[in-house]
């Protein structure tokens, strides 16, 4: 993997952590089952396809204790705010 692209998947974590959702939403799809082996400590849990976005689950209604904005959080790295449905 791309060193570039983990060390910016660990920026977006830690900024989570930091404004406190971290532990308020569940990361899945590729990344978790990057971050698996490491928990698990197994060769079993691998996988050679990673995208490069990182998703979550956040529950509804979200279980945050403040109003986050997700966007100002993350803009200075280089990502785009879009939305899509209602």
């Amino acid at each position: 993997m791309e060193k570039k692209t983990f060390d910016l998947c660990l920026k977006v974590l830690r900024r989570f952590e930091k404004a406190q959702i971290l532990n308020k939403i569940v990361l899945v799809g590729s990344w978790s089952i990057y971050f698996y082996k490491y928990l698990f400590k197994s060769r079993e849990y691998s996988t050679f396809i990673r995208t490069r976005d990182i998703d979550f689950v956040v529950p509804l209604p979200p279980k945050f204790n403040k109003k986050i904005n997700v966007f100002e959080l993350l803009e200075d790295l280089g990502f785009i705010e879009e939305f899509k449905g209602s």
